[in-house]
């Protein structure tokens, strides 16, 4: 199935990373959680059996932003199940064999702990207090292969907070990590006058 993800410069920087550890930092309106969900389908797709887990920092924004997006980009007919009451979804790939993606809050980031995951995806990150969520989250990339192990972020900025220290200047010539930035009016698929009036 070819997938009709559209995504401006930046944006598409950010889904083909294969950085161990990557981050999008954007303003509002940039498509950050769209970023991270066109990245999630096809991290799922490409490993076929694989179990990735999709965070939010609280429980209502995971359900009323983070997982309304998912539902919104992903293609019904990949969809196998959607079971709300465990937050799992799961998607048919190419070879049949189904990737299963769980949601979870990191409001409490010992949720965490326990799975083996592929690989884990946060939204709106430096809103946690702290980085306890990604370091739990660090814990739990077991599944194999080793090679698409990943942890991909996305965040306004806020200040210098962990994940400034993840990912700021301290860590650009780290070769596991990528950081890509943008701005509101970088998303040429806004409406002009929303760019004008933030």
């Amino acid at each position: 199935m070819n997938l009709d993800f559209k995504c401006y410069e930046e944006q598409h920087k950010f889904v083909v990373s294969t950085k161990r550890y990557v981050a999008f930092i954007a303003g509002r309106g940039s498509g950050k959680s769209q970023a991270l969900v066109y990245k999630a389908i096809i991290k799922a797709l490409q490993n076929p059996g694989s179990f990735g887990v999709i965070t939010a920092p609280s429980f209502p924004m995971l359900r009323d932003s983070t997982k309304r997006t998912f539902f919104e980009l992903c293609p019904n007919e990949l969809i196998v199940y959607r079971n709300d009451a465990e937050q799992k979804v799961g998607l048919r790939t190419s070879t049949g064999e189904i990737s299963e993606i769980v949601f979870k809050s990191t409001s409490d980031p010992d949720s965490l702990r326990g799975p083996s995951y592929l690989w884990g995806a946060m939204d709106e990150a430096a809103m946690e207090d702290s980085k306890e969520a990604f370091n739990v989250l660090q814990g739990t990339l077991r599944a194999l292969p080793a090679s698409e192990q990943q942890i991909f972020i996305c965040s306004t900025p806020k200040g210098m907070n962990w994940v400034f220290d993840e990912f700021g200047p301290t860590r650009l010539n780290d070769p596991d990590r990528e950081i890509i930035y943008a701005s509101t009016s970088d998303n040429v698929f806004l409406p002009s006058e929303y760019v004008d009036d933030l």
